[in-house]
């Protein structure tokens, strides 16, 4: 029997100028493919000149075929602009799905508006399966707006199966869009053998984010926080690796605070040396104000390290009182109070993982999406 054909469409997929942006997509796509033929369209931002086209590219990495279309964008991120830009995105989409040589048995679209207006329309066409898989802010944040809400619903409520990686997701869409059946909580997966105990690497006296570094992510409060922490802690450093709109922003609030010397901003590093700081780390902080998950949580968590984040979303599902604490958002006193019991508690790093590794395996997370696809 042939295997059926799932198409993903994702703007979050790593390329040669970004080979981490959207790597978890990258490492699901892989694996789904032992048991379907699978392919990607990511389309990239160009900006040619008005009436020049740009060039499409495709290439195929380990049996996933990789559809990059070109399409114009404009720079600039605001509200004007970012919905110009979905306009000419979901066009390419769609033109890249009519052009397919084979129509695909599933199309499985990871946004609601970009990749599922064009994923719904084409799948009610063709009559094929269309399954919208939520990852986040798109559902938590931008759908209060009842612009973005209106777009959203048909999208909801026309997908054979919505997944999402948290139970706060799965409460918005429910309440928001009254939809209540075909949504499962599959949240999300780490991948055991990548992510793991270094018995050869001892803790140092540092705190650890690891993220994008955009406003959302609390990364201020976070400056602020370990300010008060480092008044009464001299040898304890913060890392933060990762980057993003306001990196510039961010070391300048470190500068003029007087920090620059015991806060290091890292920049983004490749999987081997992420793990080695998880390892290092005494704690790993996600401050942020909204999180549909929070896989940094569950990375560290699988290498022995607590955890310390706000009750924003995800991290309610993932955190209790044997691997770390929560705080409410945009609280750096409570944030700091916190930090400080975690580093002072003994945890057992191999009980840290065990438990982690139970509840939210990667073997167990793409059991969950073959189980979406094989469902009628």
């Amino acid at each position: 029997m042939k295997n059926k054909t799932v198409v993903h469409l994702t703007s979050m997929y790593p390329d040669t100028h970004h080979p981490y942006r959207g790597i978890f997509i990258a490492r699901t796509v892989q694996e789904l493919s032992k048991k379907y033929q699978i392919s990607v369209i990511s389309p990239v931002k160009t900006c040619p000149g008005f009436f020049k086209s740009a060039s499409s590219v495709t290439s195929t990495s380990k049996k996933v075929k990789i559809y990059r279309p070109r399409y114009f964008a404009l720079p600039g991120r605001n509200k004007l602009i970012l919905a110009f830009n979905s306009l000419f995105y979901i066009k390419v989409i769609q033109k890249t799905l009519d052009e397919l040589s084979q129509l695909p048995d599933i199309v499985h679209a990871h946004s609601p508006i970009q990749d599922g207006i064009p994923a719904l329309h084409f799948c009610r066409k063709h009559s094929k399966k269309f399954i919208l898989h939520l990852h986040g802010s798109d559902i938590q944040v931008f759908s209060k707006y009842k612009i973005v809400k209106d777009l959203i619903r048909p999208v909801v409520i026309g997908a054979d199966q919505i997944l999402v990686n948290g139970k706060i997701l799965k409460k918005i869409i429910e309440k928001r869009f009254l939809r209540r059946s075909g949504i499962k909580v599959i949240g999300e997966g780490v991948n055991e053998k990548e992510y793991f105990i270094k018995s050869n690497i001892k803790k140092e006296k540092t705190i650890l984010f690891v993220g994008n570094l955009v406003k959302d992510k609390g990364i201020f409060d976070l400056v602020k926080t370990y300010e008060i922490i480092a008044k009464k802690n001299k040898g304890l450093t913060l890392r933060i690796i990762g980057q993003g709109a306001e990196k510039k922003g961010l070391r300048n609030e470190i500068v003029k605070r007087v920090l620059e010397h015991r806060i290091e901003l890292i920049g983004p590093l490749k999987p081997n040396k992420l793990i080695d700081e998880y390892n290092k780390a005494r704690v790993t902080v996600l401050p942020s104000y909204h999180e549909g998950f929070g896989i940094v949580l569950i990375e560290s968590l699988a290498c022995g390290t607590p955890v310390v984040a706000t009750r924003c979303g995800g991290p309610e599902d993932i955190i209790t009182k044997r691997n770390g604490m929560l705080v409410p958002i945009g609280k750096p006193r409570l944030l700091a109070s916190a930090i400080k019991k975690v580093i002072n508690h003994r945890y057992n790093s191999q009980i840290l993982r065990k438990e982690i590794i139970e509840r939210y395996s990667f073997n167990n997370y793409i059991s969950k999406i073959f189980d979406a696809y094989r469902d009628k």
